[in-house]
């Protein structure tokens, strides 16, 4: 699941294996120039991030 409410925004997933599940959540309005990057490697891993109120300038890295 993707949620990106600005343009400035960026959220990448990176995924190799099966049953994986990525959520990341930027739909914030006062969020701005934020990055979240998730990589899955393997079977069934599951990943979520959030940059919620008022977040910017901010980078989240999910190995």
């Amino acid at each position: 699941m993707i949620q990106v409410a600005q343009a400035s925004n960026t959220y990448i997933v990176n995924q190799t294996g099966n049953g994986n599940t990525a959520m990341g959540d930027q739909s914030d309005p006062t969020v701005t120039n934020n990055l979240i990057v998730q990589t899955q490697n393997g079977d069934n891993n599951t990943a979520e991030a959030e940059q919620i109120i008022n977040s910017s300038d901010g980078v989240i890295i999910q190995i």
